[in-house]
């Protein structure tokens, strides 16, 4: 049982570290010490704890395994359709063809983009040394993402304008 604590005490820190392939692997190698541990295991309360456990550490494996497939194997579609089937069902006719699916699918580019680089550090998280309307002070990367989503609401074509609060002013976005 201790060696299965400590493969998955590792694949929690690879986890929340980012290092997800290597996490992938230590949950694979804690949850067969888990499993082993529950075939053997005599007291019913101790296995229903272990099966907890075990089901929770199974879903987050699968979570990264997919992660992992979609981000080396992408799928071939670009822009709209690479809206998640279940998203587009939910758009009425009218919705996507005002552009709404379009409009979804640049955000979650946008929101992919900016996850991707604050995981890798690519973003500054000092002071810009300007505040918003409100009186707060901007960061590198409050008005990096910013920037980030105006392109995506500009690159969907159907966004008139936008505002935000790092820029409470209305920017036009070129839409119709």
């Amino acid at each position: 049982m201790e060696q299965a604590i400590e493969l998955i005490g590792q694949a929690v820190e690879l986890d929340n570290g980012g290092q997800l392939e290597q996490a992938l692997a230590a949950y694979k190698k804690g949850l067969g010490c888990l499993l082993l541990q529950l075939k053997c295991e005599k007291n019913p309360l101790t296995r229903d704890v272990i099966k907890v456990h075990a089901s929770k550490y199974m879903e987050r494996t699968e979570e990264i395994q997919q992660f992992l497939q979609n981000q080396f194997d992408p799928p071939h579609q670009q822009g709209a359709d690479m809206l998640p089937a279940d998203v587009l069902r939910l758009l009425s006719e009218e919705q996507r063809e005002a552009g709404l699916h379009t409009l979804l699918a640049e955000l979650l580019g946008a929101c992919r983009t900016i996850g991707t680089t604050l995981r890798d550090g690519g973003y500054g998280l000092g002071s810009a040394g300007s505040s918003n309307a409100f009186g707060d002070q901007q960061l590198d990367v409050d008005l990096q993402t910013d920037a980030v989503v105006f392109d995506a609401l500009r690159s969907a074509g159907n966004v008139y304008v936008a505002a935000s609060e790092e820029n409470p002013i209305e920017t036009s976005c070129g839409g119709r």
